[in-house]
């Protein structure tokens, strides 16, 4: 016989001694090792020509830097290299500073004119400051700190209109369901008086508003905060969430976090579902054309039924 049995059980044996039982496997190429084939390096058993070509097979292996909330392997966003903490803090900073402008800002604009006008000037305002935060420390991590460019945002041209086709499809089911959600934060909370919109909103029905500051107002919340944000919560926050996460996770935090930032605790649940909505149509579609759409469609149905509201 060319090939006679073996004596003993029959069980692995070593890929370069058939007479001798396997006694562990080369992690890098697979192949069965004898005792003396086997070569240990940092409790690892590799074949002595896999040792002797670590290019080819990666070794040492390198050890893994410890990301909580990312599955190996999983980037989603690959053009998107900042972190969650990262994002935080420019908002918090951004947020802190515009605080601290606007209350000095107010008493100002209350002194030189009308309470009326004095509000609806530190909407934009202090919209413009807020923004020019989030956009700059934006741009600084984006661009500088981590050599990236505006397409790392979603500011592309590419599926730009398939995307707003998208978030117009949505954003009228979104207020509807914002409506809902804002009719029952009625019977489970009272509503403050804090909110600026609303009385900037019957500030007009009530007629006598100077037509630019009606148009600076609705510039603001059609115009420059569905950009802004959008650029900032779905194009920054988002992916550096995403890429941490699992999607549910990460479009639930998103829209938590776009919901608190507007400390509004009635419109709280809407703001919700609406950043929720709009990731899903980012995480679709990968550009800002559609949340762009969807959040301004939102806030322009919003304003037109606090306004017909407030004729009757």
């Amino acid at each position: 016989m060319d090939n006679p049995p073996l004596p003993g059980p029959v069980g692995p044996r070593c890929s370069q001694h058939p007479a001798s039982p396997a006694v562990a496997q080369c992690v890098a190429c697979g192949r069965y090792l004898c005792a003396g084939c086997r070569v240990l390096v940092g409790n690892r058993s590799y074949c002595a020509w896999c040792a002797a070509t670590p290019a080819a097979y990666g070794y040492p292996p390198p050890a893994a830097p410890a990301v909580p909330y990312r599955r190996p392997g999983e980037i989603v966003f690959p053009d998107a290299p900042w972190g969650i903490g990262e994002a935080l803090i420019i908002f918090l900073a951004a947020l802190v500073m515009t605080s601290i402008v606007s209350v000095a800002l107010f008493a100002f604009l209350n002194s030189i004119t009308s309470t009326t006008t004095a509000l609806f000037m530190l909407v934009f305002l202090s919209s413009v400051i807020m923004y020019s935060l989030l956009l700059g420390g934006t741009y600084y991590s984006v661009t500088v700190r981590h050599g990236g460019n505006h397409t790392a945002l979603g500011l592309k041209l590419d599926g730009m209109g398939r995307g707003i086709a998208i978030g117009v499809g949505l954003g009228l089911p979104l207020f509807i369901g914002a409506l809902l959600l804002a009719y029952l934060s009625q019977f489970i909370l009272e509503p403050t008086n804090t909110d600026y919109l609303s009385k900037s909103v019957t500030e007009m029905s009530r007629g006598g508003i100077n037509p630019v500051l009606i148009l600076l107002f609705f510039f603001t919340l059609v115009i420059l905060a569905p950009v802004c944000e959008e650029i900032f919560f779905r194009g920054y926050l988002y992916p550096a969430l995403r890429n941490r996460m699992n999607q549910q996770p990460a479009m639930l935090l998103n829209g938590l976090l776009f919901a608190a930032a507007h400390f509004d605790l009635v419109g709280f649940l809407p703001r919700f579902l609406l950043g929720y909505g709009l990731c899903w149509i980012y995480d679709r579609n990968r550009t800002l054309g559609g949340p762009i759409a969807g959040h301004a469609l939102y806030n322009g149905l919003i304003l037109l039924l606090c306004g017909i509201w407030q004729l009757f």
